[in-house]
């Protein structure tokens, strides 16, 4: 919560307590909608409809799309139908169809039939894409003229349809078939003389994305080209729709935010942590906490079953944490970097030899550094019981270096393994790296042990 927000919550409580909606509307009206929003966002349910209602409703509009979809949610269940169908009207088709279809079922079909046919058909053919592609994150309110208009014409044209489109920065030009042709932007048009033809000016080499394409791609295709908005095209090359930064920006957040939740190992939570169930946290927690358990298991076998080298030597327990973090940590890092690089498109399963010779490479350095500090530790001990510290201080050297280059070897293929398979390396790689290092750790461990003590 904003300091701003802190300050003047407990004044519009104590107005909404009152009822007095037409002070509450003056103490709101130099504030700007995302601020009144990020309010309405720490208000009761029944707090925060009042105070929407208590908003012009040009400012209801506004302020409704600055608002997580949640408590858009929650506000369309409380407010009026004839006040709330009239803001979501108001919104772009995408943010309507998004809102549309997190509606709980019941409340989508008393406010669909309130919508104008055409706004409904539109709304039904953007939730027939597949999610997370284009076709369901663009807009359908375009900018579109015909090449054979002239400068004075085209600015003609966007004087009248311009408050009615998302974005007119860009102007697409458009054959009789709806394909795409040409784009030219509003400076382009401003600085042309007004008797030049569109299709003279225009920039016919355009870059789309396909509506089927994935939103991370179509993410990357924006950021790439420094675009503020980018045309969507089907598969004849007519123009569908556009996706804008802002949308853009959405996709890198919620593509972020999935992906530090799945690399802690928890299912990606469909609403903020603070809104999101007691009991639907335990699930999304607890599915990967049981298999990681069964995991961690094999860990215990494995100790087991060296038990004759360490029951003997209690000195080498102590060591264990060492030698497997160190892998750990290794492997962690290697599958972050490997992970980001392939989300952001910078390599590709093709790149697999070049990634691997770099973290073995680095793993060996890195392996040697710590095994240095490993043996500087050891010797630094003093006492290692019955132990020879010299060999001790060997073993732990030799199983470091080896361990570390393990985990960067490991860390950079699995992630690897699982894109190549399909599967999503964010989600699998570090659980399955966290167990995998624990046994190869041990397993190291023990054996260069038993190789340099000659157990």
């Amino acid at each position: 919560m904003q300091d701003f927000t802190r300050l003047i919550l407990p004044d519009v409580r104590e107005l909404l307590a009152q009822g007095d909606h037409e002070e509450v509307a003056r103490e709101l009206e130099r504030l700007h909608p995302a601020d009144i929003a990020d309010l309405l966002s720490h208000l009761d349910p029944e707090e925060g409809a009042a105070l929407f209602m208590a908003l012009s409703p040009k400012d209801r509009a506004e302020v409704f799309e600055h608002l997580d979809e949640n408590v858009q949610v929650s506000l369309v269940e409380r407010v009026d139908r004839g006040p709330m169908v009239e803001v979501i009207e108001a919104l772009s088709s995408d943010d309507r169809a998004d809102l549309v279809q997190a509606l709980p079922e019941e409340t989508k079909e008393k406010i669909l039939p309130l919508m104008p046919q055409a706004d409904r058909n539109e709304v039904r053919r953007l939730l027939s894409y597949p999610e997370d592609s284009a076709g369901a994150l663009m807009s359908t309110e375009f900018a579109a003229i015909p090449p054979d208009l002239t400068v004075r014409e085209a600015l003609d044209f966007l004087r009248r349809v311009g408050p009615s489109r998302e974005t007119i920065y860009y102007i697409y030009v458009l054959d009789e078939d709806n394909r795409l042709v040409g784009v030219l932007s509003l400076k382009d048009l401003v600085l042309a003389h007004p008797d030049d033809k569109v299709q003279d000016i225009m920039e016919k080499d355009v870059i789309a994305v396909r509506v089927d394409d994935d939103q991370e791609d179509v993410a990357r295709a924006v950021e790439k080209y420094d675009f503020l908005a980018i045309p969507v095209v089907d598969g004849l090359g007519r123009m569908v729709g556009i996706v804008t930064q802002d949308d853009v920006m959405d996709v890198l957040k919620e593509e972020a935010t999935e992906d530090a939740q799945k690399m802690a190992a928890v299912e990606p939570l469909e609403t903020s942590y603070i809104r999101s169930g007691f009991f639907e946290l335990v699930r999304k927690r607890g599915t990967w906490l049981v298999l990681l358990f069964f995991g961690e298991l094999l860990t215990s076998e494995t100790l087991a079953a060296y038990e004759s080298t360490w029951s003997s030597l209690a000195v080498l327990v102590a060591l264990i944490p060492l030698i497997n973090s160190s892998g750990g940590n290794t492997g962690g890092q290697s599958s972050v970097l490997v992970i980001r690089s392939l989300a952001l498109g910078e390599i590709t399963t093709r790149d697999w030899w070049r990634v691997v010779l770099r973290e073995m490479g680095q793993g060996l350095v890195l392996g040697l550094i710590l095994g240095l500090v490993g043996v500087g530790r050891v010797l630094l001990w003093g006492d290692a019981g019955n132990v020879p510290e010299l060999q001790l201080a060997l073993a732990v050297g030799l199983s470091l270096l080896t361990v570390v280059t393990l985990g960067a070897l490991l860390g950079s293929t699995i992630p690897m393994i699982f894109k190549r398979l399909g599967m999503d390396p964010a989600v699998m790689s570090n659980p399955s790296l966290s167990c995998t290092m624990d046994i190869l750790g041990m397993l190291t461990y023990f054996n260069v042990v038993k190789l340099v003590m000659g157990l």
